[in-house]
C-alpha cells in the first residue's frame, strides 16, 4: 500500500495576496452580476489576439481555415492550441486533398471582426470560472482572466493561489467539476456540440498518440504573435487522427490493442474488520492536459502572481510580512475596513472558500465517529480548539456526548444518519465565527475581518501551533481571558463555560496522547477503532472528574399541546429520513443489479468525501446551497426538535411554549367558528328559501341576527 502523502507544507505568510481581485464598487469595481467595461475591454482584446495567432497558423485552404462556431477559447491546454483544437474537432473528414488548396485564399478579418467570435470567447471563459469555483463575482473572474492573459489552466491557479490554496492545482480532465464546468461554459458560448468539446478538452490518449502530438503542440505553444511557423498540413491530419481515435475509460479494456494495462490499487481499513479496496485500471497514456508541462504553468502562476505584486499600490506594512495588517491590499486602505468587507468580493471568497474546507472537516470527522455521535457533532462540534480542526470537532463531539447526554426520555429509539445541508451549513458557520472569535482574542493588535480570513485561509483553519503558547500561559495566570470561551461564545456552544474550560485544563502530555489516538484515522480518512475511543473516554473521564460542570438552568415544563408538537416534529423528520434513505439505497440496489462485477455499496459513511460543485450534476446551479443562504440557518432547524434536551435546553423550551399556546389560540377560535358556522348557514338558507319563493318576510330564523337581517331586507327592497 502507498504510503499518505505528506500533508501540506505552508508557505510563509504572503499578505499581498488579493491585489488582483481584492476591491470594492466604491474603489471601481463592477456590481456583483456584472463585469467593469474596462475588465470586458481588456478580456476581449487578449482574445482577439490569441484568435490572430490561431488563425495565421492555420494553414490556408485547409478545413477548417476559419475558427467559428466551433473554434471557442476553451480548454486545458494554452489558448491558441485550443483555439485550434476546438475549431478542427466537428470537421467532418479526417482526410484532406492537399492539391485543393492551392490557389484559394481566406478572408482576413479586421480586429473589429474578430471582437464578436471573442465576446463568445469571453462569456464562455467567464462562466466556467463561475461555475468552477462558485465563489466569484463576474468581475472577479474577468480579472483573474485578465491577469492570466485567457488562459484557463493559470487563471484557476491564481484564485486557489490568492486564497491560499495548500497545493494550488490547475482543472482536473478527470473530474466531473471540471468536465461539468466545461460543459456549461460551452452551452453559454453557443457551441454546436458542447459534449464534443469537453471529450476533447479532457481527452484521454494512448501512449503512442501523447507521442504524435506532443512534438506538433509543444513546440508551438507560446505567447500570441511570437513568429511561430503555421501547423502544417500533416499537422493538421495527426490532431484530427488523435482525436478520432481517442479512447475513453469505458472502451478501454475492451480493445484489442489495450496491452501494458496499468493497475493502481489502493486499501483503506473501515475499522470492523472491513477494507475497502479501489482498483484503477487503465491503459498506459495519459490526457492530453498533460503534454502541458506543470513547470510552464507554475512559472507562468510565479510571474503573474510578481507582476501583480509590483504593479499594485500597497500601503508599507507596519509589521513583518509573517502576520496579517491591515494596508495590505487595495480595499483596505481606509480607515474604516470592517465597513469595506462588507462589500469587498474577495472578502466574500475567502469565507466562502473557508465555508468549502470547514464543511471537509466536518465530513472527515462524521466518517471518524460511530453513528450515534452525530448529535455532537452537529450541535457542539467545533474545529477550533488545541488540535487540529478535525480532532477538534471529534474531540468536541465526544466531549459533549459524554457529559451532556440526552435524558432517557429524549433518547430516540433510532440515530439518524442522513444529514441536511442547513444543519450542516449552520455548524460549518459557527465554526467560522469561532475561528474568526480566537483569533481577536490571541492578536495583541486590531485586526479587521478580511485580515484574519485571509490567516485563515492561509493557515487552512488550523490554529492548533499558534494556541499551544495561549494553552501554557493560561495555565500558569488564571486570571487572563480564556480565549476558548470567547470563540465558544461567538459559535453559540450549548455549553459554552464548560467547554472552554476543559479546553485549557488539558496538559500538554493528555493533548499527546490525543493527537497521537486521533492523526491515524483522520490522516487515513477511517473510523476510530474502539480501542481508540475507549482511551480517549478514559481521558474524558479524568477530566470531567476535576471539573465543576455548573447545573443549567431548569427549562419550563411542557404542557400537553407542547409534547404533542415535539412528537409531531420528530415524526415528521423521521419519515423524511425514512424516505431519503430509502430512495438511496434503492439506488444503490439498482446500481449494483446493473453492474454484478463491481462491489456492493451500503449506504454508510466508508470514507468521507467533499462533493465539490457542480460535480457530476448536469442541472447543477450556480446558486448557494439553500435559497437564504445562512439566513436559513439562525432560527429553529427540526434537527433541533430531534435532539430536544428537555434538562438543558431553555431557549427550544420556550420556543414550543409559545408554539404550543398559538396552536390552542388557533383550536379555540376554529372551535367558536365551528359552533357559529351550522347557525349561520341555517339563516342564510332560511333566507335563500324565502328569497327563491318570492316574498320579501325576512323574519323567522334571521331574527336571532338582527344585522345580518337588515342586511337581507335591504338587498330585497
Amino acid at each position: 500500500m502507498p504510503p499518505p502523502p505528506p500533508p501540506p507544507m505552508l508557505q510563509p505568510y504572503d499578505p499581498t495576496r488579493g491585489l488582483i481581485s481584492c476591491f470594492t464598487t466604491q474603489h471601481g469595481g463592477a456590481a456583483d452580476d456584472s463585469i467593469s467595461a474596462a475588465t470586458d475591454e481588456a478580456l476581449r482584446d487578449l482574445l482577439v489576439d490569441h484568435y490572430e495567432e490561431a488563425f495565421r497558423r492555420l494553414p490556408a485552404g485547409e478545413p477548417p481555415a476559419d475558427v467559428d462556431p466551433a473554434g471557442l477559447c476553451l480548454g486545458l491546454l494554452d489558448p491558441v492550441t485550443n483555439i485550434v483544437l476546438n475549431a478542427i474537432s466537428l470537421h467532418p473528414q479526417e482526410t484532406t486533398n492537399p492539391s485543393a488548396s492551392v490557389g484559394m485564399r481566406r478572408h482576413e478579418r479586421s480586429r473589429d471582426e474578430w471582437r464578436a467570435v471573442a465576446g463568445k470567447s469571453s462569456r464562455c471563459l467567464l462562466e466556467f470560472m463561475l461555475s468552477y469555483f462558485g465563489l466569484l463575482t463576474r468581475e472577479q473572474a474577468g480579472r483573474y482572466l485578465v491577469w492570466a492573459r485567457a488562459d484557463l489552466s493559470v487563471a484557476v491557479l491564481l484564485v486557489e493561489h490568492e486564497l491560499y490554496a495548500a497545493r494550488p492545482a490547475p482543472p482536473d480532465p478527470r473530474s466531473g467539476r471540471t468536465r461539468n464546468s466545461l460543459r456549461i461554459a460551452a452551452t453559454h458560448g453557443s457551441h454546436p456540440s458542447p459534449d464534443r468539446l469537453v471529450s476533447v478538452a479532457t481527452a484521454w490518449l494512448p501512449q503512442r498518440r501523447l507521442e504524435m502530438l506532443a512534438p506538433v503542440l509543444l513546440s508551438r505553444t507560446s505567447q500570441p504573435n511570437s513568429g511561430l511557423s503555421m501547423f502544417t498540413v500533416h499537422d493538421i491530419k495527426t490532431f484530427l487522427h488523435a482525436l478520432r481515435h481517442k479512447d475513453d475509460a469505458a472502451a478501454m479494456l475492451r480493445l484489442e490493442e489495450s496491452t501494458g494495462l496499468e493497475r493502481n490499487s489502493t486499501y483503506t481499513d473501515l475499522g470492523e474488520g472491513r477494507i475497502a479496496i479501489t482498483t484503477i485500471v487503465q491503459r498506459a497514456g495519459d490526457y492530453i492536459a498533460s503534454l502541458r508541462r506543470p513547470e510552464e504553468t507554475k512559472s507562468m502562476l510565479s510571474s503573474y502572481s510578481t507582476h501583480a505584486s509590483s504593479t499594485v499600490t500597497v500601503l508599507p506594512a507596519p509589521c513583518t510580512t509573517t502576520k496579517p495588517h491591515p494596508h495590505d491590499s487595495p480595499c483596505t486602505s481606509s480607515q474604516c475596513i470592517d465597513a469595506d468587507a462588507s462589500t469587498c468580493p474577495y472578502v466574500k471568497s475567502l469565507e466562502m472558500s473557508l465555508y468549502g474546507t470547514i464543511h471537509g472537516f466536518y465530513l472527515r470527522a462524521l466518517a471518524m465517529l460511530p453513528s450515534h455521535h452525530i448529535r455532537g457533532v452537529l450541535v457542539a462540534g467545533h474545529c477550533y480548539g488545541p488540535l487540529d480542526p478535525v480532532s477538534n470537532i471529534v474531540l468536541s463531539a465526544l466531549w459533549f456526548d459524554a457529559n451532556f447526554p440526552l435524558p432517557p426520555a429524549d433518547q430516540l429509539t433510532k440515530s439518524h444518519d442522513i444529514l441536511d445541508t442547513l444543519t450542516m451549513l449552520r455548524a460549518v458557520s459557527r465554526s467560522l465565527r469561532g475561528l474568526v472569535a480566537i483569533l481577536h482574542a490571541t492578536s495583541d493588535q486590531l485586526l479587521s475581518l478580511h485580515d484574519i480570513l485571509k490567516y485563515l485561509c492561509y493557515a487552512q483553519g488550523d490554529l492548533a501551533a499558534m494556541l499551544q503558547p495561549h494553552l501554557h500561559q493560561r495555565r500558569l495566570v488564571e486570571s487572563s481571558p480564556n480565549p476558548f470561551e470567547a470563540a465558544a461564545t461567538a459559535a453559540q456552544h450549548p455549553q459554552a463555560s464548560a467547554m472552554a474550560a476543559f479546553f485549557v485544563s488539558l496538559a500538554p502530555t493528555k493533548l499527546d496522547r490525543l493527537r497521537a489516538l486521533m492523526v491515524s484515522a483522520s490522516s487515513n480518512n477511517t473510523v476510530l477503532s474502539q480501542e481508540s475511543l475507549t482511551q480517549i473516554h478514559s481521558i474524558l473521564g479524568e477530566e470531567t472528574s476535576a471539573m465543576n460542570i455548573k447545573p443549567a438552568l431548569q427549562p419550563p415544563i411542557l404542557c400537553g399541546t407542547a409534547l404533542n408538537i415535539l412528537r409531531r416534529k420528530r415524526d415528521a423528520y423521521a419519515l423524511q429520513q425514512t424516505y431519503i434513505r430509502g430512495r438511496i439505497e434503492q439506488a444503490l440496489q439498482e446500481y449494483a443489479r446493473e453492474h454484478p462485477s463491481e462491489p456492493k455499496y451500503d449506504l454508510d459513511f466508508d470514507s468521507a468525501r467533499k462533493i465539490a460543485y457542480p460535480d457530476d450534476f448536469a442541472d447543477y446551479s450556480s446558486s448557494d446551497i439553500t435559497r437564504g443562504g445562512l439566513n436559513d440557518t439562525e432560527g429553529v432547524l427540526d434537527t433541533d426538535f430531534m435532539y430536544f434536551d428537555s434538562e438543558r435546553d431553555v431557549e427550544l423550551a420556550k420556543v414550543l411554549q409559545r408554539m404550543a399556546k398559538k396552536e390552542d389560540v388557533m383550536q379555540s377560535w376554529s372551535a367558536q367558528v365551528d359552533g357559529i358556522f351550522p347557525l349561520v348557514s341555517h339563516a342564510l338558507a332560511g333566507c335563500a328559501c324565502v328569497v327563491s319563493s318570492g316574498t320579501r318576510n325576512c323574519s323567522g330564523s334571521l331574527e336571532r341576527f338582527p344585522q345580518l337581517s337588515a342586511r337581507c331586507r335591504g338587498d330585497l327592497n
